[in-house]
């Protein structure tokens, strides 16, 4: 993988007041975010032929759903740090990654997924 475009999630907060007074914060549902990915196009392989199955097949029920995880590591790769666990997971975008003019490098892909739930898992 080459990159993992930002992950914010964002707690949606209702404001709850019968008078300004009284005025407090209530939490809400958690708007988790997308999820954006970027690897080689060689790599690429499963992530194409789920998206053929789940957008342009219309096989998205439940069991169509994925789960995975992203691990973050310390800055010499050695030791975790955190594992965010994905789950619901549902792809609805696979692109041609952006080359500026034309470089020679390698053919990339941008993988675009929806996400139900994550799960925080500290090292």
């Amino acid at each position: 993988m080459q990159k993992v475009g930002a992950i914010t999630i964002k707690p949606v907060v209702r404001g709850n007041s019968s008078q300004v007074r009284n005025y407090f914060k209530e939490p809400g549902k958690i708007d988790f975010p997308n999820l954006k990915l970027t690897l080689s196009e060689a790599d690429a392989e499963q992530f194409i032929g789920w998206y053929e199955d789940f957008v342009i097949n219309g096989n998205h029920e439940e069991e169509k759903h994925k789960t995975g995880s992203l691990t973050v590591l310390d800055r010499d790769r050695e030791s975790e740090l955190l594992t965010l666990g994905l789950s619901g997971l549902g792809i609805f975008k696979i692109s041609a990654a952006p080359r500026a003019n034309n470089e020679d490098k390698i053919a990339s892909v941008t993988v675009e997924m929806y996400c139900e739930a994550i799960k925080v898992k500290f090292a």
